[in-house]
């Protein structure tokens, strides 16, 4: 079946042609204009940015079809291309996860978005345990020394919290060895 469009569609002050169907496959003016709407629609070699709210904590902008959400990318795609055949998932060749112009979109397996994460390098390279990580408030020789004076019995965890000017939950969590394992 031939994919059927509107002539043209206006939306953010650009004149387009989109693709009418929704998530089922069928035609559906309201779902596309409803999201597209919601996407800054920018010459079509440029990033289409959302507009719309991104729920934390994923980068991602969702959007609702009835009761199911799912990405605005994989929206994108199903409006613009159909279907998502079962087993693929829908790729950015942008590596912008607020992007939702078709053109910047593929198909691909799970394993292919693995290796695009590897060789565009978007993977952690190293550990980020102890005082590697940045938002790290001590250091190994640091946590050492609290676990050294706390197993004297003659401190509180209160107290060595007050001292390292850290909270009391985190020195619980130093001594009894759920965080900080590398250093014994």
């Amino acid at each position: 079946m031939p994919e059927r469009t509107l002539p043209s569609i206006h939306i953010n002050g650009t004149s387009r042609q989109m693709p009418l169907l929704d998530y089922r496959g069928q035609h559906s003016i309201s779902v596309a204009l409803r999201f597209w709407s919601k996407v800054d629609t920018a010459p079509i070699d440029m990033c289409w940015e959302w507009l719309a709210k991104i729920s934390k904590p994923s980068p991602y902008p969702r959007f609702k079809l009835g009761d199911y959400a799912t990405t605005a990318h994989r929206v994108a795609w199903i409006l613009s291309h159909g279907p998502i055949p079962e087993g693929l998932l829908v790729r950015h060749k942008c590596d912008n996860p607020r992007c939702c112009n078709p053109a910047h979109l593929e198909l691909g397996t799970s394993q292919d978005n693995v290796n695009d994460m590897m060789n565009r390098g978007r993977h952690t390279k190293v550990s980020l345990a102890g005082s590697t990580n940045p938002r790290a408030k001590l250091d190994e020789a640091t946590v050492k020394a609290i676990r050294a004076e706390y197993s004297t019995g003659t401190t509180s965890t209160i107290k060595l919290a007050k001292r390292y000017r850290v909270s009391q939950c985190l020195i619980s969590h130093i001594v009894n060895h759920r965080i900080w394992k590398h250093c014994l």
